[in-house]
């Protein structure tokens, strides 16, 4: 390709609607752009053409857009700078195709692209709106109906609404080239400067010679003139950055991705609010095809597990330049870049470092697949081999298989932590022995002993089973009294002799001997809490994958009823990571931090919530709770204690209730485990409504 044919006559000049594909009204539809201010004096016209139609605007009558967030008085713009322009265009009812170019007085013009709006009332219309001879319009998903008229009231900024917006941190964007398409630059160009506040910049990342070819011939224009934009090449662009402040902040952006207009005002008043911030995500989706938004990735906040298991931020997020150039700046990694550079600043940061605004403001271009090929999944490996080998721990990083993740398995101390393994129960010896006998059957870890607890158990045959196990070295601790699940695990953990502590519901069947292993190895890590096992239903459908905690009344399991096979579920439920509880169906943790956090409340939760109770206060003490999914075991869940159908039974659940919200009342509403754009009444992690958000009373019976 020649130079002439490549090389477009201008670049300066962005126009578009500044709504979301949507005009309410027919009316007057908002366009908003920015083009150089040499561009008013050489008799350029904005043209916008709807079918036959063409609205023409010269640029020099378009009023200016004289607004606070385009200065900065300490880096006043040159005068030859950009401006921007706001323009109401008049457009008529149903779908429309804008196309908009610039026309120079002497009749050449330059396009700049196209914009399907869409109205919302003749959508939803019987009949789809065929305009102009355009193809038949493609009705919007019901995602797209949700990311219109539900994300924006769900979204956590609206939070801090009430904060002074003000803009003391310079923005500099960094955008990957990565096929060399115009169109898909310019509209990443666009959403970045339609949303401009304050001090921005914009450094395009040219590793595949797409501006410039090896003899110096430029093969696409350079914005030398725009003062807010510069090329670098990959190898370069830490010396570029370097340029700024400690005190900027740089995003990282493909070719193709755009970027909410909102977002950085959302992203400034996040930072007054926390400004401890040093390393910044949020939620995004995909640009399915032209126009079409979906597959949704809606976050956890920080999970340090997590992202040792799978790059679950992706390769779109914010870090402050401090930081960024403290940890080296971008490594040389080819296929896993920004994962390491995220691993990296993991090993030094604390959770209050890491910033989550719930909403989706990135809407990306390309996929990123970190197991794409066997080449790719292998760098994977390296990368977190080399990550846990600096956090000084002796482990094996391997790929999961089937999963599309990666497993880090943590070697044992060579002196293993004896375990004490608690099992409260009444009777219910028929699945008590199952619990006992395949613990003992099928448990390769040795150093253990199992401590029945023995809630005043009455049948003859439970008298019996207990002679047989103790001839096995088992204990039975009495706990007499009227049944209270904390008290007697209280109890229990007094009696223990074990470094760890293991409290198990006697409704459980261990499926495989390395499930202890697996659960003691993360135990004995210095900054982990509890940990808890996947657990299943007898039909194999998963029980257990982690709790969510302000789900449901109180709390509820992760991706319950949904199939064991990562190829038909949820990722997440096969993969170590951390989750704010863990159930005490089957929960490992040390004596030590079990100790330190007061053991089980036994006074205000004697049945139910009190080991999200616990886990919580093991969270606030600063330890990070684990799920592991390589610990596998069938719950029968309840098999003894029997539903909550009494008047009495009620009333104390809901007491129970009561006094959990009001003692996590701000952790039970913003679990950092989940996202408050996904639904409160069900496990299955789909998204939430904001009518149904609107209506949620906390800790209501429902």
């Amino acid at each position: 390709m020649t130079d002439t044919q490549s090389k477009p006559e201008i670049a300066g000049a962005l126009f578009a609607p500044i709504q979301k594909k949507i005009a309410r009204n027919s009316g007057y539809l908002e366009v908003l752009g920015w083009c150089q201010k040499s561009f008013l004096d050489e008799g350029f016209k904005l043209h916008v053409t709807l079918g036959n139609r063409k609205i023409c605007h010269p640029l020099g009558s378009i009023s200016a857009v004289n607004s606070r967030f385009l200065t900065n008085e300490a880096t006043p713009r040159s005068s030859e700078a950009y401006f921007f322009y706001r323009t109401f265009l008049k457009i008529g009812k149903g779908l429309k195709r804008l196309k908009f170019s610039l026309e120079h007085k002497d009749g050449r013009s330059h396009p700049l692209g196209n914009r399907t709006i869409y109205q919302l009332d003749r959508m939803e219309a019987a009949a789809p709106v065929v305009i102009e001879n355009e193809a038949e319009p493609r009705p919007l998903s019901e995602y797209e109906r949700w990311l219109l008229e539900d994300e924006p009231k769900l979204r956590s900024v609206n939070d801090c609404k009430d904060m002074e917006l003000v803009f003391p941190h310079p923005l500099v964007w960094v955008i990957q080239l990565r096929q060399g398409n115009w169109d898909d630059i310019f509209r990443t160009l666009l959403s970045v400067t339609s949303g401009m506040l304050g001090d921005t910049h914009v450094i395009l990342v040219d590793d595949i010679e797409f501006f410039e070819g090896k003899d110096g011939t430029h093969h696409r224009i350079v914005f030398e003139s725009m003062p807010f934009l510069q090329i670098s090449s990959g190898l370069s662009v830490n010396r570029a950055l370097g340029a700024f402040g400690e005190d900027s902040w740089v995003g990282f952006l493909s070719e193709g991705d755009l970027v909410e207009a909102h977002f950085q005002e959302d992203f400034y008043r996040y930072l007054g609010e926390h400004s401890e911030t040093e390393l910044f995500y949020t939620d995004f989706d995909h640009q399915l095809e032209e126009g079409v938004l979906g597959e949704s990735r809606i976050l956890p906040a920080w999970n340090r597990d997590l992202l040792q298991s799978y790059p679950y931020i992706g390769e779109n997020f914010l870090i402050k330049n401090e930081s960024l150039l403290s940890i080296g700046g971008l490594g040389r990694e080819h296929h896993h870049q920004k994962w390491a550079l995220q691993l990296k600043f993991s090993r030094q940061a604390k959770r209050e470092k890491v910033g989550r605004l719930c909403g989706i403001y990135f809407h990306l271009k390309n996929k990123y697949d970190p197991n794409q090929s066997e080449e790719v999944s292998l760098e994977g490996t390296e990368l977190l081999q080399s990550h846990q080998d600096a956090l000084g721990y002796t482990s094996e990083v391997t790929i999961a298989p089937g999963v599309g993740g990666w497993r880090t398995q943590y070697s044992l101390p060579a002196k293993k932590p004896k375990v004490s393994l608690l099992v409260p129960t009444r009777d219910g010896v028929s699945v008590l022995r199952t619990t006992i006998d395949s613990i003992l059957e099928k448990t390769e870890y040795e150093n253990y002993e199992i401590l029945v607890l023995d809630n005043d158990s009455e049948l003859d045959e439970t008298q019996q089973y207990f002679e047989e196990i103790k001839a096995k070295g088992c204990r039975i601790i009495p706990c007499p009294g009227k049944f209270n699940y904390s008290q007697i695990n209280n109890r229990g953990s007094v009696e223990a002799k074990g470094e760890i502590l293991g409290f198990l519901n006697n409704d459980l069947e261990i499926i495989e001997g390395g499930w202890l292993g697996e659960m003691v190895s993360h135990a004995c890590r210095k900054d982990v809490g509890a940990v808890g096992a996947k657990l299943l239903y007898p039909d194999g459908s998963l029980q257990h994958a982690g709790v969510l905690i302000g789900v449901g009344h109180v709390a509820a399991h992760a991706h319950r009823l949904f199939e064991n096979d990562p190829n038909k579920g949820p990722l997440r439920a096969h993969l170590i990571q951390n989750f704010s509880a863990v159930t005490a169906a089957c929960l490992i943790v040390r004596a030590e931090v079990f100790k330190e956090v007061g053991g089980f409340d036994d006074v205000k939760l004697v049945i139910t919530n009190n080991d999200v109770d616990l886990c919580i206060k093991i969270r606030e003490a600063g330890y990070r709770n684990v799920y592991t999914p390589y610990s596998t075991l069938f719950h029968h869940e309840s098999a003894t204690r029997g539903p909550e159908d009494t008047p009495e039974k009620f009333n104390r659940y809901q007491k129970e209730v009561n006094h959990m919200w009001k003692q996590w009342s701000d952790i039970l509403m913003n679990d950092p485990a989940y996202n408050r754009l996904l639904t409160r009444f069900k496990e299955d992690f789909s998204l939430a409504r904001s009518e149904e958000s609107e209506n949620y009373t906390p800790g209501k019976i429902f």
